[in-house]
């Protein structure tokens, strides 16, 4: 994410009227957390502001809905499926950029549907640019967040898959499988 964020600080030096200034949070309370900050304060940052909490859950959604844009870094613990980071934010309908970090992400995400993959800080950092370009109105996160908004919530699937599944198996009966 550094590499990330100190590409686009550069670039809107270069660019004032072109892209706005960045407000990046990261949340969460994992074991690299202490040397992500120190490295981040390090930085010499003009025009990103880099800022850490930890939310409760319930405050997590909020969060995401009041973003413009998800990043994820997080891999999967098995690195056979998706950060569950990813699935929270596209559930919300936000547009992500996710780090590509084995075939099962480019198997279950397509890239441009809704969420961008990265394999690099610097590659993230022409993403990040070339999204929030003309911020508010800029057609690549218009775009970008139009195909999230079309993608299912995770309401409306386990209504659709989960829900008639536990009708059966409740209606069931106890005696029953």
């Amino acid at each position: 994410m550094l590499e990330a964020v100190r590409h686009y600080d550069r670039r809107r030096a270069q660019q004032p009227h072109r892209l706005p200034p960045l407000v990046v949070v990261a949340t969460g309370r994992g074991p690299q957390r202490d040397a992500f900050l120190a490295r981040s304060n390090a930085l010499p940052l003009r025009h990103v502001a880099l800022r850490t909490l930890w939310l409760e859950p319930e405050d997590y959604p909020l969060l995401l809905g009041a973003a413009d844009l998800g990043l994820c870094f997080h891999r999967s613990s098995s690195g056979l499926d998706l950060p569950m980071k990813v699935a929270d934010m596209r559930g919300a309908g936000l547009p992500v950029c996710a780090l590509a970090y084995a075939p099962v992400v480019e198997e279950r995400l397509r890239h441009g549907d809704g969420v961008l993959l990265f394999r690099s800080g610097e590659e993230l950092g022409r993403q990040l640019v070339d999204l929030l370009a003309g911020f508010p109105g800029g057609e690549a996160l218009a775009g970008l967040r139009q195909a999230a908004a079309a993608t299912e919530r995770w309401h409306d699937g386990w209504r659709r898959e989960a829900r008639p599944l536990f009708g059966e198996l409740l209606g069931a009966g106890p005696s029953r499988r």
